[in-house]
């Protein structure tokens, strides 16, 4: 039987310092690639070698999507980091907003979705943040695999409303538990994954000194449980 684990979001902010570190990390290892496969296909076509130049130039085009990938995923988390006005919002309809936001930049996950629970349950939230949060963890369900994830809204108490987003995927191994909520960590680099998606839902629901809980049991899924301030 596999085991299940929770990771719970940490009260502390986000350490800039180290986000940066990590984000040059990240640019310079698909560059330094790139750099590597460009002047391989140059000696290769002095070589007159056309068949190998072409697969070391296919490298390099991989890698180049991979940059233009890890830039879109650095402008929604900056953008979704900059503070706007709260609002009251239905978490219906701001789960709806999040399934589309994922839907437009993964058209072919095929994700069959099923919202239910309390779905008129107002929030008091920065929409556009926490859309996109929800659109990371939405992500992060369909880079693992998940065909159905199933999205519960709970009343919950007088001042909270918990969300909890169950998907079908792969699951998370133990030894990757505590590390799925630290920027740019993933286990799926070769599927295009940036490590981002977590991190960012994790900021944003502490901005809103809400909580975010993690449980995954290898090969069976995984849950995320998060609660956000009512209306």
């Amino acid at each position: 039987m596999h085991s299940q684990r929770s990771a719970s979001v940490k009260s502390d902010s986000l350490d800039l310092g180290a986000f940066v570190r990590d984000l040059a990390h990240d640019i310079a290892n698909p560059l330094n690639a790139m750099a590597m496969n460009a002047e391989l296909a140059k000696v290769l076509l002095d070589r007159g070698d056309q068949a190998a130049a072409r697969k070391a130039l296919e490298h390099l085009l991989a890698d180049c999507a991979r940059c233009g990938r890890l830039v879109q995923s650095f402008q929604g988390f900056g953008a979704a980091l900059q503070a706007s006005a709260r609002e009251r919002v239905a978490a219906g309809m701001l789960l709806q907003s999040a399934i589309s936001l994922m839907r437009g930049e993964l058209p072919d996950a095929g994700i069959e979705f099923h919202v239910k629970g309390a779905t008129d349950t107002q929030l008091d939230v920065d929409v556009p943040a926490v859309e996109r949060a929800l659109a990371g963890i939405l992500r992060n369900a369909a880079e693992a695999g998940a065909t159905t994830i199933v999205i519960d809204i709970a009343s919950g108490d007088d001042r909270r409303v918990r969300i909890d987003v169950a998907d079908n995927g792969s699951g998370i191994e133990a030894r990757w538990r505590e590390r799925v909520t630290q920027p740019f960590f993933s286990t799926r680099r070769q599927q295009g994954a940036t490590g981002l998606g977590l991190a960012l839902a994790q900021e944003i629901v502490r901005r809103h000194a809400g909580s975010l809980r993690v449980m995954s049991t290898a090969d069976h899924g995984t849950t995320v449980m998060l609660e956000l301030p009512r209306s």
